[in-house]
């Protein structure tokens, strides 16, 4: 649940809530139909959006190991139900404390970021053709932040190769 709401529940204990705390409550609820549909056309359709992206991925990383690709693989449907869930929980904290922190080691330890991006983009391309410009436009923020720790990783990446190469 989002945790402004959260904190408004538990303020509520103590007395009513105020207006604007209400609105709140009021939109988030009034948006919770749209995002729970969502949540299911994402989990409803993630295999068929997959199965093209994973054929792609082949063609694009023809001579690396299947192995390490099928891995990228998992990670990218991780990644996309933890961005639905946080998009149905409204709660960007969510992705952050339960995804994108072992994320971000798993792509360090593997280095893999060149094919988890290249998965990254091919699953936006998809959903963006996929869903509804509403619907897409409630996921964004969500993938946004994965694609902030990909960008976070190449700058990581390309300091340490400069370092590596005595420029630092």
């Amino acid at each position: 649940m989002k945790p402004v709401i959260e904190t408004l529940f538990h303020e509520a204990e103590s007395r009513y809530l105020k207006p604007e705390a209400t609105a709140e409550v009021s939109q988030y609820m009034t948006s919770l139909k749209e995002r729970t549909g969502l949540y299911r056309t994402l989990r409803d359709q993630e295999i068929a959006w997959m199965q093209p992206i994973a054929d792609e991925l082949e063609q694009a990383f023809p001579a690396e190991q299947v192995t390490r690709l099928e891995n990228s693989l998992r990670h990218a449907m991780l990644s996309l139900r933890h961005c639905a869930m946080a998009m149905l929980m409204d709660d960007p904290t969510y992705l952050d404390l339960r995804f994108l922190g072992w994320f971000k080691e798993s792509m360090e330890i593997h280095g893999t970021l060149e094919i988890d991006s290249h998965l990254h983009t091919a699953i936006r391309r998809q959903l963006s053709t996929s869903l509804n410009t509403q619907q897409f436009r409630i996921l964004t923020p969500f993938l946004d932040r994965v694609k902030a720790q990909f960008e976070v990783q190449a700058e990581v990446n390309d300091e340490a190769l400069l370092t590596v190469a005595g420029l630092f």
